[in-house]
């Protein structure tokens, strides 16, 4: 789901262990909301439910998903066909 800005903070993972995105989502993440688990998507999900990427490496690996509607049902129904897409789930122990 986007935040006020329309955007949906994301890092790119490959190549990292569950370890260091551990890591990288409790150093980015944690400190400010607490992180209670992480989704894994190839990028082409995104892609494909209409979305597209808008990176910075502002922290290093981040980007951000961008393109989403302004109705929310419409927010809604994307959101849910990419969390069908999601590749693996990870929930973080003692959250």
């Amino acid at each position: 789901m986007p935040a006020k800005d329309g955007k949906t903070s994301v890092f790119r993972i490959g190549g990292l262990t569950d370890r260091s995105v551990l890591a990288i989502g409790k150093r980015q993440v944690g400190e400010k909301r607490g992180l209670h688990g992480w989704g894994v998507f190839a990028a082409r999900a995104v892609l494909d439910v209409g979305l597209r990427f808008e990176p910075d490496d502002d922290p290093p690996r981040h980007a951000n998903i961008v393109g989403w509607p302004e109705d929310k049902e419409a927010i809604i129904e994307m959101a849910q066909d990419l969390s069908a897409r999601a590749i693996d789930l990870k929930l973080v122990e003692g959250s």
